[in-house]
């Protein structure tokens, strides 16, 4: 009995998207605020855990999930 080919492995990764998507993110540990959606991008600040923002789109990057607002400065921002 010959055995059947197997497969190939699926990727674990997350493909690149975003959603027009709404919601309070409430961290639970200290996150950086970021001037993109990416570790790359400069960092401006930081939420610590409790605090909230209201956020108006989501991107999936890789594996990072990031959150984009709009901050008093009028600017976007993402965590």
């Amino acid at each position: 009995v010959t055995p059947a080919p197997s497969q190939p492995a699926k990727s674990n990764a997350a493909s690149d998207t975003d959603y027009a998507q709404t919601g309070v993110f409430k961290p639970s540990t200290t996150v950086n605020i970021r001037t993109g959606a990416g570790t790359g991008y400069a960092s401006v600040g930081s939420y610590a855990p409790g605090e909230s923002v209201i956020y108006d789109h989501v991107y999936i990057r890789g594996t990072y999930v990031w959150a984009r607002y709009l901050s008093y400065s009028g600017r976007y921002h993402y965590v």
